[in-house]
């Protein structure tokens, strides 16, 4: 079935109901006046717009740190965090090497049979083995 649009919706309603077109294009100046935005601070006056001379700001800033100090002040930074998680983990496995270290103690034979030869040497009642 065939489509019948209104002249006022057809898709070429718009084209054909512009006026013709004047070779002469004309523009009133006010209309590219009107575009700054008289708020806008883009187009206030900015005061004497002479070049500045060289190493001469308008405006006293405090200098900015190099980038030598800046690295330095994060390898300190770095630093100091390294030697934090260092220390904890020394703690952590002080801890853990005494328990390994008494688990071994007191499961080994050998601890076993020093520690019963020595307390005998320190009380004097060690006896030779014979043959």
């Amino acid at each position: 079935r065939a489509r019948i649009y209104s002249p006022v919706r057809s898709p070429s309603a718009r084209f054909e109901r512009l006026p013709p077109r004047s070779e002469d294009i004309y523009a009133d100046p006010a209309t590219y006046a009107m575009r700054r935005s008289i708020s806008s601070p883009k187009y206030d006056y900015l005061g004497d717009r002479r070049p500045v001379p060289a190493g001469l700001f308008p405006y006293n800033y405090p200098p900015s740190p190099t980038v030598h100090d800046k690295m330095d002040e994060l390898l300190d930074l770095q630093l100091q965090r390294n030697l934090e998680y260092l220390d904890q983990q020394m703690s952590e496995s002080e801890t853990l090497i005494s328990m390994v270290n008494r688990m071994v103690e007191n499961s080994s034979p050998r601890s076993q049979l020093f520690m019963s030869l020595h307390t005998q040497k320190c009380s004097g009642t060690a006896s030779t083995p014979t043959s």
